[in-house]
């Protein structure tokens, strides 16, 4: 897992950690949409015409009260093409996690609490039995620049053979 600094600010390296062209895109424009340097931007300051390659590629999860009520906002279609299923509208303990839920939502909760990106490499087996490695980058949204109210993900399948594709 890799992280950047105080509240959003960028750390040097991070994006470095990027191996898809496509999470690289997705941070750059994080980063491009935000308010202030000390303020996270918010889903107002998200443009879909913006980024229309990278968006059958990303999730938005609205945050609720506690960890538990963490709910799937919006699941791009190259992911529930991938994985079999949309999870759209339901909670993230009914999602793709398995036995790792609990690791799962707690990652993400303590992502909502610091306030700054994350990236983990993961791995799943999809709709066919087939096992993929996959980049997965959770940059936080807040509507009033501090506190996070929506969690964007971008995933990158199979990074080693995306490098060169978007």
């Amino acid at each position: 897992m890799a992280s950047i600094g105080e509240r959003g600010a960028r750390m040097e390296g991070f994006r470095d950690c990027l191996k898809s062209e496509r999470l690289r895109l997705l941070y750059d424009y994080w980063l491009r949409i935000r308010p202030a340097p000390d303020r996270l931007p918010g889903r107002a300051h998200l443009d879909p015409l913006d980024i229309p390659a990278i968006l059958p590629w990303i999730i938005l999860f609205d945050m609720g009260q506690g960890p538990a009520d963490t709910r799937y906002r919006l699941v791009g279609t190259q992911i529930v093409e991938r994985v079999g299923r949309d999870f759209t509208g339901r909670l993230l303990s009914e999602g793709y996690w398995g036995h790792d839920t609990d690791k799962v939502l707690e990652d993400y909760w303590a992502v909502a609490q610091a306030g700054r990106p994350e990236l983990w490499q993961r791995r799943m087996v999809d709709r066919e039995g087939i096992p993929h490695a996959y980049d997965y980058l959770l940059l936080p949204l807040a509507s009033d620049g501090k506190r996070v109210d929506i969690l964007l993900a971008g995933v990158a399948f199979d990074v080693w053979i995306e490098e060169n594709i978007l």
